[in-house]
C-alpha cells in the first residue's frame, strides 16, 4: 500500500529532530489508528496502535490501548506492546515496565539482559546503570550482571573509573551520613562521615561543618587520606551544592559573603569580591558587583558590562556562542556574542537560539522566522510556532495557518 504524504494526516504528538536521512518511518493516522509510511508514502506499519510518541533512541512508543511496546527508526515494531510503559535509560538501554511496576533492563539491541525484579534503573556512565531494588542502590552493566549489590541509600555517576556512594546509618541511636568513593567492583577506596566529592581521579574534596565562625572547613586529599590542599578564608567559608556547581574544571566559594572561584586544588583562581556569580560557560561567567552584572575570564578580568534585562538568576550564562538579550527600554529582543557585541540588534518581539550553526528563530509581528549572526532572513517570517530545537538535525515543527508540518533548514516544506 502506497499513501500519497500531503494527504496524511501526521499527528505531532512529539518533537520530531531526526533527519530524514536518519529516521525512515514517519508516524501516520488513518481514522483512529496509527501506522507507519516511509519518506515516499508507502505503508511500513498498517495503523493498529491507539497512540504514538517520541521515545529516544531513534524509536518511538507505541500504544494499543494501555500496552506499550517500540517501533525502531526503520519502522520495524522491535517490541510488542505488552508494558505499562518503556523507559529510555540513555546509552541504547531501556527500562521494561510491567503493569505491576516492576522494571527490567533492555540493550540497545532490545534484548532483555535481566529479571523483572527492579524498582528503577538510570545511566550512571561508563557503560554502567545504577539499579534500585526496594529503596538501596547497586550498580550493574549493559549486559545485566550485577557488579555492586544495592546496598546504598543513594549512587553518583561513574568518572575516572570511580563513584561516590552514601549509605545512611544509624549508629548508637544517632543517624550518620556515610560517604565512599568505590571502584567498578564496588571496593571501598575511601569513606569519611561528612561530605565528599570526586573532583579528580586521585583527588576528593572534602566539605566538614564547622560549628564556629568558620562556617566549613574545606580541603582536598587523595585516596588514602592524604591530605593536599585546604581552602582558608578569614571569616566564614561555604561551599554549597552537592558537587559543589563544578563548571569547566572550576568551582564558587564563598567568603564572608563574597563569591569568587577555585580550581580543583582549592587554589583561588577569581577572588571572592563578588555579590553573586553564576558558573562559567565558554569560558566566560556573569557576576554581579555592587549590584551591577558583568561578564569576566578564568582570570577574573572584567570583559565587559551587561546592560540588558536581567533574569531570576541573573545575567544570562553563554551556553552557546552568542546568548538572546532583552532592551530593557524597549522590551525587544536582539542577540549578543562573547564580545558583548550585538550581533542582532534589539528589533525584534523574541529570538530563540536554534542552531550551533548561529541560526536563530525570531518572532516580528507575530510571526516566526529564521535568521543568521548577520541578520539574514534564513527562513521567511510567516509562521505562527517554530520548534526551537533540533535545526541542525534537519527537520523542525513549525505551524502555519493553523497546521502542523516541518520544515528543513531551507524552509522547504514536508508533510503539510
Amino acid at each position: 500500500m502506497r499513501n500519497s504524504i500531503p494527504q496524511l494526516l501526521i499527528i505531532l504528538l512529539f518533537p520530531l529532530f531526526a533527519a530524514a536521512g536518519t529516521f525512515n518511518a514517519i508516524p501516520m493516522k488513518t481514522g483512529d489508528k496509527f501506522g507507519f509510511v516511509d519518506w515516499k508514502g508507502a505503508t511500513l506499519i498498517e495503523p493498529v496502535y491507539t497512540y504514538v510518541s517520541f521515545a529516544g533512541n531513534n524509536a518511538f512508543l507505541v500504544y494499543i490501548d494501555n500496552n506499550c511496546g517500540l517501533v525502531d527508526s526503520n519502522g520495524k515494531e522491535v517490541v510488542k506492546p505488552a508494558y505499562k510503559s518503556i523507559d529510555n535509560k540513555g546509552d541504547g538501554c531501556w527500562a521494561l515496565v510491567d503493569h505491576n511496576s516492576i522494571q527490567a533492563l533492555m540493550n540497545s539491541s532490545y534484548k532483555v539482559v535481566t529479571d523483572f525484579k527492579y524498582t528503577a534503573f538510570h545511566f550512571v556512565g561508563d557503560g554502567l546503570f545504577g539499579f534500585q531494588q526496594g529503596k538501596l542502590w547497586g550498580y550493574m552493566d549493559a549486559k545485566g550482571k550485577e557488579l555492586v549489590p544495592a546496598t546504598y541509600n543513594y549512587i553518583e555517576q561513574f568518572r575516572f573509573g570511580k563513584a561516590k556512594v552514601t549509605e545512611l546509618l544509624d549508629l548508637d541511636g544517632k543517624r550518620v551520613t556515610r560517604q565512599s568513593i568505590i571502584d567498578k567492583t564496588g571496593k571501598k577506596l575511601l569513606t569519611e562521615d561528612h561530605n565528599i566529592e570526586l573532583v579528580g581521579a586521585n583527588n576528593i574534596l572534602h566539605s566538614i561543618e564547622d560549628p564556629g565562625i568558620n562556617g566549613k572547613q574545606i580541603y582536598t586529599t587523595d585516596l588514602s587520606g592524604k591530605k593536599t590542599h585546604e581552602l582558608s578564608c578569614e571569616g566564614k567559608l561555604d561551599m554549597s551544592g552537592g558537587s559543589f556547581d563544578w563548571h569547566e574544571g572550576l568551582a564558587k566559594f564563598k567568603c564572608n559573603g563574597k563569591e569568587g572561584f577555585v580550581d580543583e586544588n582549592l587554589k583561588v583562581v577569581v577572588e571572592a569580591k563578588y555579590d553573586r556569580v553564576n558558573a562559567f560557560y565558554s569560558g566566560v561567567a556573569a557576576v554581579q558587583e555592587n549590584g551591577k552584572w558583568q561578564y569576566i575570564n578564568k582570570k577574573g578580568e572584567k570583559l565587559f558590562d551587561y546592560i540588558y534585562t536581567v533574569g531570576y538568576m541573573g545575567a544570562p550564562s553563554f551556553y552557546s556562542t552568542s546568548i538572546p538579550i532583552v532592551d530593557p527600554q524597549t522590551k525587544l529582543w536582539g542577540i549578543m556574542n562573547k564580545a558583548g557585541k550585538l550581533v542582532i540588534s534589539a528589533t525584534y518581539d523574541q529570538t530563540k537560539f536554534v542552531s550551533e550553526k548561529g541560526f536563530f528563530a525570531a518572532l516580528k509581528g507575530g510571526f516566526w522566522g529564521v535568521i543568521d549572526q548577520n541578520n539574514n532572513t534564513v527562513i521567511p517570517f510567516v509562521y505562527e510556532y517554530i520548534e526551537e530545537t533540533y535545526f541542525d538535525s534537519g527537520l523542525m515543527k513549525v505551524k502555519k495557518n493553523g497546521t502542523y508540518f516541518f520544515i528543513d533548514s531551507k524552509g522547504k516544506e514536508y508533510m503539510k
